[in-house]
């Protein structure tokens, strides 16, 4: 009787999840407060990247691609926080089309951008290092990196809600 329900206190321990980060040899940032992110709230911010492309003085048709995403940005301590995506989605244009539509990819593009939450450090306001999962892929971490990369720009006017 004991055995069985050692066995299943260690299962209910062993089965939290666990952050796959690397962080052999990593000391704590020299933290100060950066001014977009909460230092003991979660943030939330509404994402959304565009890219046209178009041959200026041939014609005024473009193609394009847009990325919109909720990102959550958890604080995890001295000046550590992790990226959490929600809510992805990858819309097109074609040169045919005035506006943009749901690619059919976008749900593949949602789970993969949505899989693993990425965590990073910030000192004087400025992402200094990343720690990305092991599982994340290239091109996945460099959308991520962009993403990131927003919130470093310089802020000329900021909602609070």
């Amino acid at each position: 009787m004991k055995f069985p329900l050692l066995v299943l206190l260690a299962a209910g321990a062993l089965s939290a999840p666990f952050n796959n980060y690397d962080f052999v040899g990593v000391t704590e940032p020299k933290c100060d407060n950066p001014r977009r992110l909460a230092e003991h709230a979660t943030s939330l911010f509404e994402y959304e990247g565009e890219t046209l492309s178009t041959i200026q003085g041939s014609t005024p048709d473009s193609t394009g691609i847009r990325v919109r995403a909720r990102i959550y940005i958890h604080p995890q301590g001295a000046c550590r926080y992790s990226m959490q995506i929600n809510n992805a989605e990858l819309q097109v244009k074609s040169k045919n089309t005035n506006g943009f539509s749901r690619a059919a990819e976008s749900a593949k593009f949602a789970r993969a951008l949505e899989a693993n939450n990425i965590l990073f450090e910030v000192s004087s306001g400025r992402i200094e290092r990343l720690f990305p999962s092991h599982a994340e892929s290239n091109h996945i971490l460099n959308i991520k990196r962009g993403i990131l990369s927003t919130l470093q720009l310089e802020e000329k006017k900021c909602r609070r809600s």
